[in-house]
């Protein structure tokens, strides 16, 4: 039988490393506590997702990315950095190119805004 007597002891342990783990304060609009940049790419050639996933893994090698989500109908890539973290449009478009794409278009958005 299940005591839940034992457990309760461990609880306020439990409640803290739940809190801690949370990935990032939110505020009440739904917005990002930590503002992030991203960069809209226009991308030549995304034809499927498996193609969409060698993109995103060569984003994800990347120092402070933190996701890339990929419109493979659209062909636009947007890539969200860490605050400070900043990418020229040449390096963006090598590492579009090394992923086997081209670069057609580059635009960066300020932080604040959701991923």
């Amino acid at each position: 039988m299940f005591r839940f007597k034992s457990w309760m002891p461990l609880f306020p342990a439990l409640l803290l490393i739940t809190a801690l783990a949370l990935p990032m304060p939110v505020r009440a609009d739904g917005s990002n506590a930590y503002p992030m940049n991203s960069y809209v790419l226009q991308v030549n050639g995304l034809a499927c997702p498996y193609c969409a996933y060698g993109l995103e893994k060569q984003f994800a090698r990347q120092h402070g990315v933190i996701k890339t989500d990929i419109d493979i109908v659209k062909g636009v890539a947007v890539v969200h950095v860490r605050p400070g973290t900043r990418f020229t449009d040449a390096q963006l478009k090598g590492f579009v190119y090394d992923a086997g794409f081209a670069l057609r278009r580059v635009v960066h958005r300020p932080g604040g805004g959701r991923p």
